[in-house]
């Protein structure tokens, strides 16, 4: 079953049936923002904020490529490093003055 609701200018397709869990897709111009409320606690949570707090931001999600990027291993890589050992190993920063 799908319900359609419109609101200032949005149209929002709600999806209960056919998906699962339900899915709401939302259209129209300029930006929706959601919230998530919990009456008991008296609490408001932006569904962005709870999205880059699970995700993490931009930043964070760049150190983590990073570090996952720089533990692989390949051929070449090993032969790079023997190299690169072969002449000492990694050169020494210049003494600052």
């Amino acid at each position: 079953m799908v319900v359609v609701h419109r609101v200032l200018g949005f149209r929002f397709v709600i999806y209960t049936l056919d998906h699962a869990p339900a899915q709401v897709h939302v259209t129209g111009p300029g930006q929706a923002k959601f919230n998530l409320h919990w009456p008991d606690l008296d609490v408001d949570l932006p569904v962005g904020g709870l999205a880059a707090g699970l995700f993490g931001t931009h930043a964070w999600m760049t150190q983590a490529l990073a570090r996952v990027a720089g533990q692989s291993t390949s051929a070449a890589k090993s032969a790079a490093a023997r190299a690169n050992g072969a002449k000492g190993g990694r050169p020494r920063k210049p003494a600052s003055v």
